[in-house]
């Protein structure tokens, strides 16, 4: 009888001490959260005014884009990161032609998911799954040699699109520019959101 009340007590202490992980405002208990349009609440067409109230006590950093597989950027990070704390959860671009308002996003916090539940981290195995026709290419003006492959739903305009950064090559690349996924291990690295 005594040892079941010293298991029982130490389970509950060990228990207590193990909360889960924060969860962030933004990242509702649905996983329909990155949309053609949107990462949580950022939404394109936004004003970033309307963003920075939204995402209030959140860190805006400024960074390159080219990092994520963007071009023609120069000197100056056309990017904002937004973390909360030392996690980042998503970076946004303004569009050139209306500044101030937010033309395209890229997710990176895991917790992110689309309507098929592929995430940040997601396996490109299970993104094959989730959308057969998917193709992904190389970037080959990749700054950052970082052997950057995007992935995107074969013949459509999706404005979502699935990055697989420092990683083996995902498809098997030869004349054409674009392959079927044929491993099903790597991970994906971020999810943009930029529509056509």
């Amino acid at each position: 009888m005594y040892l079941f009340a010293f298991l029982m007590s130490w389970l509950q202490s060990a228990h207590s001490d193990q909360l889960p992980a924060a969860v962030f405002s933004d990242v509702p208990i649905i996983t329909e959260i990155i949309t053609e349009t949107s990462v949580g609440k950022a939404k394109i067409g936004m004003q970033t005014t309307e963003l920075r109230k939204v995402y209030q006590g959140c860190t805006f950093q400024p960074v390159f884009v080219t990092r994520y597989g963007w071009y023609g950027e120069g000197d100056t990070p056309s990017g904002i990161q937004v973390a909360q704390g030392k996690q980042p959860l998503f970076v946004y671009f303004e569009d050139e032609e209306k500044p101030g308002k937010i033309s395209g996003l890229i997710a990176l916090h895991t917790a992110y998911r689309t309507t098929k539940n592929i995430g940040v981290g997601s396996t490109s195995g299970a993104l094959r799954a989730a959308l057969p026709g998917i193709t992904i290419g190389q970037d080959l003006m990749d700054d950052y040699d970082q052997n950057l492959q995007v992935a995107s739903a074969k013949g459509s305009r999706s404005a979502i699109s699935y990055a697989f950064a420092k990683q083996k090559d995902v498809g098997s690349y030869s004349k054409d520019f674009s392959s079927p996924i044929v491993v099903s291990t790597a991970r994906i690295s971020w999810i943009t959101v930029f529509p056509k």
